[in-house]
C-alpha cells in the first residue's frame, strides 16, 4: 500500500522535528516535500525510506501520484 511522505513519517512515530533532525534538514524543508512544494533529491528520498522502515516504492513522492 502506498502512503503519502507525511503518513510514512508518523507511522513511523516521529514527529517533524524529530525526522528532520535525523535527515539533517531544516523542519522547513521536510514540511515542503510533504505539502508537495517540492521533491527530496533521490539520495534523501531513500534516507527518507529507511528512517520511516518502508520501501521508496511505498511513498508517494509526488502530488500527481495522489489518488
Amino acid at each position: 500500500m502506498r502512503v503519502t511522505l507525511e503518513a510514512a513519517r508518523r507511522n513511523a512515530g516521529f514527529s517533524q522535528k524529530e525526522a528532520a533532525k535525523e535527515l539533517n534538514i531544516s523542519r522547513d524543508s521536510l514540511r515542503f516535500y510533504e505539502q508537495y512544494k517540492k521533491s527530496p533529491r533521490i539520495d534523501l528520498a531513500i534516507k527518507m525510506a529507511q528512517l520511516y522502515r518502508c520501501t521508496l516504492g511505498d511513498i508517494i513522492f509526488l502530488k500527481e501520484n495522489i489518488v
